[in-house]
């Protein structure tokens, strides 16, 4: 709703319907602000363009605002598809094909969605349209499978039907030919921006004012919001920016609310929790207490009022309503002023924290669902990346691709963040060798063990525990690789260290003696099962 609130038809909204005519794939681009949210919320809403939009037109739509792993979009993309005819049944003869162990192999976008639609037939004049917004907010590793799902479809001809619509900042999408339209969003139609500031209604001589200084579709709705709410404004300067733009609209907020430090406080733990409506209300209220700002649930929708504009709500006025910021480019100015110490970000994680543990450690587990989404999230930000590390790990599922996944995502996040050597990057990458072996590849496992060891030695010492954890498992996924008389040598050479740096009847030195036995006998090493990864985090 709030996406598609004063929503105008515009020439792209109808390039996309148009352009799944012709092809299976829309791409829609552009810089932050440049409303591709919006040209997919409006999607699935005919009534805000009627003429454009048939009802019904939509099947499936997720936002990676509030879906930030891979496995959450695949899910809710499967959910909103149980709702067409024949896919649930589609989806049980689909798994039926596979045991547990085949099925947990495959990723989630092939489990849920690939491969149930093609059991089902989208073929002929049968349509169904898909959209998944913003992949530039997901991590590579998530956008390669999910390149690859779309490219399933493509060439399944099965799915012949099937139509997609993916959304991103430049450079964030992938190319899928000729069977894709490709539409640049980066500058909002000079017309169209200025049709919709008449239609919003601000004081007339700011119209043309405000659209000279617009270059997207963000841009022109902040200033409309604000030129409305607070009556006439000066016309923006030469060269406004959009930062400019938010500390008015937040001038504004100030004036609604009338209490400089609650507004603050608040701004602080939605700039912790992201964008769109993803925090429980009541991990707000709570938060704001933690801040020694309490609030009701009554005050503090008082206060989302007064943050009109700069707030997206879910559900609003019941017990499960979730908030969110409006806008990435809103948390990103946020993020950039933390010098007013009020606001940082950093204080809304701490406070979030303080709330989920203690949420946590109580009987009732109000938040466990909030939890699980984001818990890991807001421990990295605040430092700990340990606890973080270990949060991931007991989050994890049965399926190994699904693992496989989220792992990438935070080893990607800890190269970049932390670097090679920290140890919370070495666990990762510990965890994510594991999980590739359970996944089916073998060989990738003993590579990702064989390009692990040397680290773990250099910075943990080629005797600590974990070290010689890591050369067991490789060992053992040399085996699993079809090597028998490598993972037997890789085995006799680790059982000396073992000995003496373990007790001698330590459970790895018990495997470790064992373990070429077995391989004589069985010609390769049985595979550990996922109840097998072991991680550094173990013993932290």
């Amino acid at each position: 709703m709030e996406l598609t609130r004063d929503f105008q038809t515009t020439q792209t909204l109808e390039q996309v319907v148009a352009g799944w005519k012709h092809g299976q794939v829309v791409a829609l681009f552009g810089v932050a602000g440049s409303g591709k949210s919006a040209v997919v919320a409006a999607l699935t809403r005919p009534e805000v363009a009627p003429d454009t939009i048939p009802p019904g037109f939509m099947h499936a739509v997720a936002f990676a605002a509030t879906s930030p792993t891979l496995v959450a979009i695949a899910e809710m993309l499967a959910q909103q598809l149980e709702r067409l005819p024949g896919f649930a049944e589609a989806s049980e003869r689909y798994t039926a094909r596979f045991d547990e162990t085949a099925l947990g192999r495959q990723d989630a976008m092939t489990r849920l969605l690939v491969g149930p639609l093609g059991a089902l037939t989208v073929t002929g004049p049968k349509r169904v349209r898909i959209a998944v917004d913003a992949l530039d907010q997901m991590d590579a590793a998530a956008r390669a499978v999910l390149s690859e799902a779309v490219k399933a479809m493509i060439e399944d001809s099965n799915l012949t039907g099937v139509r997609v619509l993916l959304t991103g900042r430049p450079g964030s999408l992938p190319d899928f030919g000729r069977e894709q339209l490709r539409i640049d969003m980066s500058q909002a139609p000079a017309e169209e921006v200025i049709a919709y500031l008449v239609r919003r209604g601000p004081d007339q001589g700011l119209v043309r004012a405000i659209a000279a200084q617009t270059h997207t579709w963000l841009d022109a709705k902040v200033l409309a919001d604000l030129a409305t709410s607070v009556g006439p404004v000066d016309a923006p300067p030469e060269g406004v920016s959009l930062a400019d733009l938010y500390e008015r609209a937040i001038t504004a907020a100030q004036i609604r609310v009338q209490d400089d430090k609650l507004l603050a406080a608040a701004l602080a733990i939605l700039a912790a929790a992201g964008t769109g409506p993803i925090l429980p209300l009541g991990i707000l209220d709570d938060a704001l207490g933690v801040l020694e700002h309490p609030a009701t649930a009554a005050q503090a929708r008082d206060l989302l009022v007064g943050l009109d504009g700069l707030v997206v709500r879910a559900k609003p006025g019941t017990s499960e309503e979730t908030i969110g910021l409006a806008h990435e480019t809103l948390r990103d100015h946020l993020v950039c002023a933390a010098e007013d110490g009020r606001r940082s970000p950093r204080r809304g994680h701490e406070a979030i924290l303080s709330v989920l543990e203690r949420d946590m450690n109580g009987t009732a587990a109000a938040y466990s669902g909030y939890v699980k989404l984001a818990f890991a999230q807001h421990l990295w930000a605040v430092g700990r990346q340990i606890d973080a590390v270990k949060r991931v790990g007991r989050s994890l599922g049965h399926r190994p691709a699904d693992n496989v996944t989220v792992l990438r995502a935070w080893l990607e996040r800890a190269f970049a963040e932390l670097g090679e050597d920290d140890l919370a990057t070495l666990i990762i990458r510990n965890d994510l060798a594991s999980w590739i072996g359970e996944a089916g590849d073998a060989a990738g496992a003993r590579d990702a063990f064989a390009a692990l060891l040397p680290d773990m030695a250099r910075v943990l010492g080629a005797d600590d525990p974990d070290t010689l954890a890591a050369r067991n498992n490789q060992a053992s996924w040399i085996g699993e690789a079809g090597n028998a008389a490598g993972a037997r040598d890789a085995f006799a050479a680790l059982l000396p260290d073992l000995e003496r740096v373990l007790p001698p009847d330590h459970p790895d030195t018990f495997a470790a003696r064992n373990k070429p036995g077995l391989l004589d006998r069985a010609g390769r090493e049985p595979c550990w099962g996922a109840g097998g990864v072991r991680s550094p985090a173990d013993r932290l």
